[in-house]
Parts: C-alpha cells; structure tokens; sequence
C-alpha cells in the first residue's frame, strides 16, 4: 500500500470513530435525561399523593369511645377484641394491650359475668 492510501485509510478510521464516540455520548446524555424526568416524575407523584392523604388526614377526626361488655362462658380478650376490632390499621394485639390495661388485668383470665370497659374509635370528616 502506498503512504497516501495509509493516510487517507486512517484519516476515514479516525473520523467514524469521532462519529461514533460523538453518537454514544448523545446516547448517553439522552438516557441520563430520560432516567432524571423518570425519577423527578414519581418523586412528584408520590410527593403529591402523600399531601392529599395529609390533608384528609387532617380534615378527620378521631374520637375515642367506651363501652362495657359482659364476659360470657367461653370469651377470651382476644376473642372480645377480634369482635370490637374497627378493621382499622390497629392490630388486634394492640387492642388487647389497652383492654388489659384499662380494666388493670394482670393475666389473660377473664371469670364469666365479669364486666370489661371496651374502647372503640370513630371518625367524623369535618368540613
């Protein structure tokens, strides 16, 4: 081969691989641009649901209530607490601590004609 030829072969060489590296970084930017709109998107859409749900939060009122229940043969304070249980987040082990706690029980033993004081929630929207 002649010099020119070797030349001009290194000359079109160098300039695809210009091309080529010039191509990857667009390549690149475009990707890293695309993941940041991604990201600042779901960060936004979380960001916004977590303020509607505080600003229903904070539109609710919880009230706490009591009442008394009568102990029959059989009834245990787990069983009484699945029964007054509100299907709310609270999990019925936490029910089960207050009833104890309220009514000064130092075991699990409940006696039948026993009379226990039950809490209960309610929640009212306020306008």
């Amino acid at each position: 081969m002649r010099t020119r030829e070797k030349q001009r072969i290194r000359s079109v060489s160098s300039r695809r691989f210009r091309r080529n590296r010039a191509r990857r970084l667009r390549e690149l930017v475009t990707t890293a641009l695309l993941v940041v709109f991604i990201l600042a998107t779901c960060i936004l859409f979380f960001r916004l649901t977590a303020m509607r749900a505080d600003v229903d939060r904070r539109n609710t009122t919880v009230s706490k209530y009591y009442t008394v229940v009568e102990v029959s043969s059989g009834d245990t304070l787990w069983s009484i607490a699945e029964a007054r249980s509100d299907g709310s987040r609270r999990s019925i082990r936490a029910l089960v601590d207050e009833i104890a706690c309220i009514n000064h029980l130092q075991d699990d033993f409940l006696t039948a004609g026993q009379k226990l004081c039950i809490p209960y929630y309610a929640v009212a929207q306020n306008a």
